[in-house]
C-alpha cells in the first residue's frame, strides 16, 4: 500500500510540474525542438528554478511508474528516458544559446533538472 501511494504521490507531482513548465512557456512553447527566435527567453516561473521542468516533471512521474511497477524492466526503460532526456537537453540548450545571448547567464542560475543542480559554470559558453 505505501508504495502505492508513494508512486501515487510521484505521478501527481511529476503531472502539475510538466503541465506548469507547459503553461509556463506560453508563446515559447512549440512542439519542434527549434527555439523560436521571435520570442523572448522565459526565466520566471518554475523557469526560474530549473531550465527543463517538463522533462522533470515526466521523469518524475516516471518515477512513479518504477515504483508502481516494481520491476527492473520498468527501472531500465526509467534510465533511458533520463538519458533520452539529458542527450536532448543538451542539444536543446546549445540552440537556445545561439538563439538567445542571455541564455548562458540564465544557465548558470537555474539547474537543468533540479534546482541549483546542473547549472553552467561561469566560464563556460556553448554559443
Amino acid at each position: 500500500m505505501l508504495a502505492l501511494i508513494v508512486a501515487a504521490v510521484l505521478v501527481s507531482g511529476g503531472f502539475v510540474i510538466a503541465v506548469w513548465g507547459v503553461l509556463g512557456l506560453g508563446r515559447a512553447l512549440t512542439a519542434s525542438h527549434i527555439p523560436r527566435a521571435e520570442v523572448p527567453l522565459v526565466t520566471h516561473g518554475v523557469y526560474a528554478l530549473v531550465r527543463n521542468p517538463i522533462y522533470s516533471g515526466l521523469m518524475l512521474g516516471g518515477l512513479g511508474l518504477v515504483v508502481f511497477g516494481a520491476s527492473w524492466w520498468h527501472l531500465v526503460t526509467w534510465l533511458g528516458l533520463v538519458a533520452l532526456f539529458a542527450a536532448k537537453t543538451r542539444w536543446e540548450e546549445r540552440m537556445l544559446a545561439a538563439a538567445h545571448p542571455e541564455f548562458n547567464t540564465y544557465a548558470q542560475r537555474a539547474g537543468r533538472f533540479l534546482p541549483r543542480i546542473g547549472r553552467w559554470p561561469q566560464s563556460r559558453t556553448l554559443a
